[in-house]
């Protein structure tokens, strides 16, 4: 007996039994080829189990689905570093576990202003390109000066758009904010004529939506040659105020979830 004589036999014996499980309300049977198992879940009135992804940028709608849907069965792991959060709601313990089909995820995404700061960091700007930056962000720069004090900033702001170059030969190895050693024998030095020029200056802004307003410092600095005057300024003890702030969403979400403390690590975790 061939090989088409045995499919034919299998076929008649599969129209067999269907057409009397036709005549059964609600029965399916199906046939796979090659004879693999395949599940009938999709032929239920409901599903087996809960199986979804919840995904958000926003801590505060995080917080607001863990809390209807968290239960004895779930855990949650924070990672502070990079701001993100994943819940496993239905993962349960390793004597009873459970398929961890529904998750919950968070990865805070940076407010507009706070990641055009930190891209804008230690890099040089053409002088009119930084003069963009700070009119671009005027709500949150305050200029300073070397006592902390605040500039007037329309006027600062004017100040650095006169700004000259002055150069000078004489043997100075000193390094100020506005000033460079060209050579042994060359200095250069910017200045805007009686005018005073910022020390720095602070930029009060909130990380994350949902997070409370951070103030970091920053100190500037020139870049001078023959064509152009480059302004960059550098903030102080940014990696401390990162610190602070990924402490600040660890607390949010414990502090929210304070009743399953038993089920949130920091931790990365990958499941099945």
């Amino acid at each position: 007996m061939d090989k088409s004589a045995i499919q034919a036999i299998a076929d008649m014996a599969t129209a067999s039994a269907t057409s009397q499980l036709a005549k059964v309300e609600g029965v399916a049977m199906v046939i796979p080829k090659d004879h693999q198992l395949t599940s009938l879940e999709h032929l239920q009135e409901c599903p087996d189990a809960f199986k979804a992804t919840f995904k958000t940028t926003v801590i505060a709608e995080f917080i607001r689905y863990l809390l209807v849907h968290i239960e004895q069965s779930s855990a949650l792991f924070i990672n502070p570093e990079n701001m993100s959060a994943k819940a496993v709601l239905d993962l349960g313990v390793p004597e009873h576990p459970l398929w961890g089909r529904h998750v919950a995820m968070a990865a805070l995404k940076k407010i507009p202003a706070y990641e055009a700061l930190l891209e804008a960091n230690d890099s040089n700007f053409l002088q009119q390109a930084f003069i963009d930056f700070a009119e671009d962000h005027e709500c949150n720069i305050a200029f300073i000066d070397s006592d902390g004090e605040h500039l007037d900033y329309r006027q600062t702001i004017n100040t650095l758009r006169t700004l000259k170059v002055t150069a000078s030969r004489e043997n100075d190895q000193t390094v100020g904010n506005y000033a460079a050693t060209r050579s042994a024998l060359e200095s250069i030095e910017v200045s805007a004529g009686n005018q005073q020029l910022p020390y720095g200056f602070v930029f009060t802004v909130s990380p994350y939506d949902g997070f409370e307003p951070v103030t970091l410092t920053a100190q500037m600095r020139s870049l001078n040659d023959d064509k152009a005057i480059r302004l960059k300024f550098r903030i102080q003890q940014l990696e401390v105020t990162k610190a602070e702030i990924a402490e600040a969403f660890k607390v949010a979400l414990t502090g929210e979830l304070r009743n399953h403390s038993d089920a949130i690590y920091i931790a990365e975790f990958t499941y099945q």
